[in-house]
């Protein structure tokens, strides 16, 4: 039968814990530790290690020995024992119920009857997780997020096998909304997270991650068209990338251009798409860059002008989470540990 997510957890006990959070993505894995010091929650360390092309593609693990060389390394700088994860949305099935008001235990039966209607998968291969979204009279409206067992299972074992215990498996979007919102907000957001192989177009309801997708869009993509028409090679094209971007003397914004306004049309199907089918409400609503690539100069301007909405870079949520203090380390481009710092608050939860 479809299986209850937390059966991988550990004891309640050890959920209090210390741990680094592991942002796993097809070209890298990020890391990052937080603790709270003199009432600040401090960065104590974080880091990132690239993957071998390949070692894993679309999210799910195509090289575990590669996968794991790559963990044993950041389980040797960082000297923890426990991490929390963020699961690939690629990999990843959202979507949301409305039932009866029963406990933990039959809501948890009535999303596995009826999670072959949402899901072309068989409940036998998956495992699934619940959000209340919102409570009625004698209805809750409930988020399930399930995934197959053998992606979980192989990201369990190459974790394990590299000297970690998972405390817990997240959404990776949910856990960026524990980094830039305050979690008793009512936020309406969409997130568009940057990364060098692919876009994750995320949209927040009251702060519940109601929709997950990626998009062909990426960092590398766009190097590579400036390599392939300049002639220069791939570093020389990375740092044209960053020193020229989209902005009005850029010797290469009408290629850039072409893979921009994709990216605005998707930000805006993913939108609508709410709007029609997830009780997203219509209206303004802000998008919000995250990830290397919301770092390009002149991309949230040039979206800005595309969808007539606010675009903006995030911003580290400064509320009832003390501001995170960097330290004497300088954390170059903080947005793109939005993912695994948000996997190390979630410790806080408890508080």
């Amino acid at each position: 039968m479809a299986t209850f997510l937390k059966k991988y957890f550990p004891p309640p006990e050890l959920m209090l814990m210390p741990a680094i959070g592991l942002d796993i993505s097809d070209s890298s894995i990020k890391y990052a530790e937080i603790v709270h010091s003199h009432k600040k929650n401090v960065l104590k360390q974080f880091g990132k290690k690239s993957l071998p092309q390949n070692a894993i593609t679309q999210g799910a693990i195509t090289s575990k020995f590669e996968v794991e060389k790559v963990l044993h390394e950041i389980q040797a700088l960082t000297k923890r024992d426990f991490v929390r994860v963020a699961l690939p949305e690629d990999q990843i099935h959202l979507f949301d119920l409305r039932i009866p008001k029963v406990s933990s235990k039959e809501i948890e039966q009535a999303i596995f009857f009826q999670i072959e209607e949402h899901i072309p998968i068989p409940k036998n291969n998956l495992v699934f997780d619940y959000n209340l979204i919102a409570e009625e009279k004698n209805v809750y409206h409930i988020q399930v997020h399930a995934i197959m067992a053998s992606v979980v299972d192989q990201y369990l074992e190459v974790i394990t096998k590299a000297g970690f215990a998972v405390l817990s498996f997240e959404l990776g979007p949910q856990a960026m909304t524990r980094t830039l919102f305050d979690q008793n907000s009512h936020n309406q957001s969409v997130l568009v997270d940057i990364g060098a192989v692919h876009t994750t177009i995320s949209v927040v309801y009251d702060n519940n991650v109601i929709f997950a997708s990626n998009v062909g869009f990426g960092g590398n993509i766009l190097t590579q068209e400036i390599a392939n028409i300049s002639g220069k090679s791939t570093e020389e094209a990375e740092q044209l990338k960053q020193k020229q971007g989209l902005g009005s003397d850029s010797e290469y914004i009408s290629v850039l251009e072409q893979h921009v306004n994709q990216l605005a049309m998707d930000i805006v199907k993913h939108q609508q798409y709410c709007v029609d089918h997830r009780g997203f409400p219509a209206g303004e609503h802000q998008i919000v860059l995250i990830g290397g690539g919301a770092y390009l100069p002149g991309l949230a301007e040039y979206l800005g002008g595309q969808l007539g909405l606010s675009v903006n870079r995030g911003r580290f949520f400064d509320g009832n989470l003390q501001k995170i203090n960097f330290g004497e380390d300088t954390l170059e481009q903080p947005l793109t540990y939005v993912t695994a710092i948000g996997l190390a608050l979630a410790q806080f939860d408890h508080d």
